[in-house]
């Protein structure tokens, strides 16, 4: 049986029934996401398109948007920015479906 906190489950686990090291870093990269959007991993009340957090943000930053997927609370300066896409860079990576290409 599949144990897990919904939107921070390692893909593969939900397959595998295997839990790894790589399993946590997958956690944290939607924990970075949560951080940089001050969104749930999972939006119930959210259209579609945006009710899993981490794929949308990790969407719009591909889109050249992350501005867009930033917490509404955040300053928008240029070093701000940077910072955020640093570290949504590291989400991207972290939260990788397949456990090979986490770090």
């Amino acid at each position: 049986m599949v144990k897990g906190t919904v939107g921070y489950v390692d893909p593969e686990y939900l397959n595998t029934n295997h839990l790894t090291e790589r399993s946590d870093v997958y956690s944290f990269g939607v924990l970075l996401v949560e951080l940089i959007t001050g969104r749930r991993p999972v939006e119930r009340n959210r259209g579609r398109q945006q009710r899993l957090s981490t794929e949308w943000a990790l969407r719009k930053c591909r889109e050249g948007d992350v501005v867009v997927a930033m917490d509404p609370r955040m300053r928008r300066t240029s070093a701000a920015v940077a910072a955020v896409e640093r570290m949504m860079a590291l989400a991207a990576e972290c939260a990788a479906p397949e456990r090979a290409a986490r770090p």
